[in-house]
C-alpha cells in the first residue's frame, strides 16, 4: 500500500513540475503596451481574394492594453519607398483617429469601463504599379465599444510617380479617356451588381485599376444599406479610351 501512495505522490510531483503547454499568446511588455502577438485567430479576413503576395508585405499584430484595442495590420511594400511611406502614414492616421473615438466613446461614459474590445484592420486587396503610377486598394475596419457593429472600409491611394502625390479621380479619368465625366458616371452605376442611390459625382469616388481593368469601391452606406457590405463594380479600360 506504500508502495501505491509513494508512486502515487511522484506521478503528482512530476505533474506539477512539467512544463505547461505553450499559450496562444506571447506577450512583450513594454511601459506603457502590452503587445499581444496573436497565434491564428482569423477574426476579421479580407472579404475579397485578390491580393497574391507578388510584393512583400508589412504586418502587425497587437493589443494594446490601454485602449482595449486589438490591430492587425498588413501592408503592401512597393518598391517606391515614398509611395510605402505615404501609405503607412495614411493607415497609422485612421488608426489615431479610431483611438480618438474610444477616448471620446469613454469620456461620454464617464468612471464607468468600457470592458468590450475594440479593434482595427487593414489588409490589401490589390496593389498594381507600372512605369508611371502606383494603384493600391486597402480594406480597413474598425469596432469601437459599445456600437450595435463594426465597419468596414475601403482605402483607395493612386499614386503618380512623376509628380510624387496622389491622384483623384477626376483627374485620373481626364488622363485616360476623352469621355466626359457623365457618360463616365452613367457606365460606373451600370457596372454596379446592386445600388438603392445612383453615383453622380466622380469627385469621391474611390477607384483602383490594374493592366485591364478600373475598380469602383463603394462602402457600406454609401449607394446601398449597410447588409449589403462594401460594392464594388468594374469597367474595362478599353471601354473609357
Amino acid at each position: 500500500m506504500k508502495k501505491v501512495w509513494i508512486s502515487c505522490l511522484l506521478s503528482l510531483c512530476a505533474c506539477a513540475e512539467k512544463e505547461p503547454e505553450a499559450p496562444t499568446l506571447i506577450v512583450e511588455k513594454s511601459s506603457r503596451t502590452t503587445m499581444k502577438l496573436l497565434k491564428g485567430r482569423p477574426r476579421w479576413e479580407c472579404l475579397f481574394k485578390e491580393y497574391s503576395l507578388e510584393h512583400p508585405v508589412d504586418s502587425i499584430v497587437y493589443f494594446d492594453e490601454r485602449w482595449n484595442l486589438e490591430v492587425r495590420q498588413v501592408l503592401p511594400i512597393s518598391s517606391n519607398e515614398q509611395f510605402s511611406r505615404f501609405l503607412k502614414y495614411r493607415v497609422e492616421e485612421m488608426k489615431m483617429n479610431l483611438i480618438q473615438e474610444v477616448k471620446n466613446q469613454r469620456a461620454g461614459y464617464g468612471d464607468e469601463e468600457i470592458y468590450l474590445e475594440n479593434y482595427f484592420f487593414a489588409t490589401p486587396i490589390s496593389l498594381y504599379q507600372n512605369d508611371t503610377m502606383i494603384s493600391c486598394l486597402m480594406q480597413t475596419g474598425y469596432y469601437v465599444a459599445p456600437s450595435v457593429h463594426g465597419m468596414s472600409n475601403f482605402l483607395s491611394l493612386n499614386y503618380d510617380v512623376r509628380t510624387e502625390r496622389v491622384m483623384n479621380s477626376i483627374e485620373f479619368f481626364v488622363s485616360i479617356s476623352c469621355m466626359d465625366t457623365t457618360m463616365i458616371i452613367n457606365l460606373i452605376n451600370r457596372s454596379l451588381p446592386e445600388r438603392i442611390s445612383d453615383v453622380t459625382s466622380l469627385q469621391a469616388v474611390k477607384y483602383n485599376f490594374d493592366s485591364n481593368y478600373v475598380y469602383f469601391n463603394f462602402d457600406p452606406y454609401e449607394i446601398t444599406g449597410y447588409s449589403s457590405g462594401p460594392i464594388r463594380g468594374r469597367i474595362a479600360l478599353s471601354k473609357l479610351k
